[in-house]
């Protein structure tokens, strides 16, 4: 058994949202067990339709302590990095649409009762691989009677989960679990993700790891991909304020002519416009913020 426990992100923002929607799906179990929500209540909240209450409510529904815990335990990791990486607000659509898309697609592939927050989670591990595919996953792991633990490359273990969530769904090899909900909302998180990405709605700093589309763009151009000169490490929450703070400092807008001209931390190279002059734009190799400068001459 392989168990995540955390990862290298560096936050930049104290993920509150997903702080409560742990604490509602927790809640909404633990009364449940006590008898607080009626057995009626909840039964409106499976999902079985297309009922915007079902695909929403079931989120929050959880069969027993172990699938419940088995989810937050994901979602505290992956979503608190994403959370923390794009903000609260930003955060709470992403969770929210991915689940909605997960709970469409076992519909419209499998369309037996479903509860439970894989789906969304999964867009939350979708939208982590884009922006942290080399970012390091620590992981314990116990068989039989030893135990141990290693890091290891996110990409690896995401995409592993990923092939073997497909891999169930297609052949129907394990029952009882909704994997056509878990491959609807990893795909989403990873489309999610991609347009957060290009439209610049997240962004890392300068000394991170770089994200998938850096990647890609990278092995198509054929350039090589540096890496942070400086490992990442998990820090504490003040640490992470203080770091966060520098970081903002560091990220200033970085100056740049019009005309030709290569971007002044990847490299690549620029056609920009003498009239975007005194604008900021973002450099679509790397991300960075640029300041126009009105050419020479």
């Amino acid at each position: 058994m392989i168990i995540p426990y955390d990862t290298d992100v560096r936050l930049w923002h104290r993920p509150y949202t997903n702080f409560g929607l742990i604490g509602v799906c927790v809640a909404v179990y633990l009364l449940g067990v006590a008898g607080m929500i009626s057995q009626d209540v909840l039964d409106r909240l499976v999902l079985r339709d297309f009922n915007p209450v079902q695909l929403v409510g079931s989120l929050f529904l959880h069969q027993g302590i172990l699938h419940l815990g088995f989810n937050m335990l994901y979602l505290w990791i992956f979503g608190n990095a994403v959370c923390g990486t794009i903000g609260n607000g930003k955060y709470l659509a992403v969770y929210l649409a991915g689940g909605v898309a997960a709970g469409v697609i076992h519909l419209l592939a499998d369309g037996s009762p479903a509860i439970g927050a894989s789906g969304a989670i999964n867009a939350v591990l979708g939208f982590y691989l884009v922006l942290f595919p080399v970012n390091e996953i620590y992981c314990g792991w116990l068989f039989f009677f030893k135990a141990g633990s290693f890091k290891i490359d996110g990409y690896w273990l995401i995409l592993l989960w990923a092939g073997l969530d497909l891999f169930n769904a297609v052949t129907g090899w394990s029952s009882g679990i909704a994997y056509w909900a878990h491959v609807g909302g990893f795909f989403t998180g990873v489309g999610l993700g991609v347009l957060f990405w290009e439209r610049g709605w997240a962004r890392l700093a300068d000394d991170d790891h770089p994200s998938l589309p850096d990647f890609i763009r990278r092995w198509i151009s054929g350039r090589e991909l540096p890496r942070p000169e400086h490992p990442v490490y998990t820090r504490s929450e003040l640490e992470n304020q203080k770091l966060a703070a520098a970081l903002r400092q560091q990220n200033k807008p970085r100056r740049i002519e019009a005309g030709n001209h290569g971007c002044p931390r990847c490299g690549a190279v620029l056609d920009i416009q003498e009239d975007l002059a005194g604008e900021q734009i973002h450099c679509p190799s790397c991300g960075s913020v640029l300041q126009v400068e009105s050419g020479a001459g």
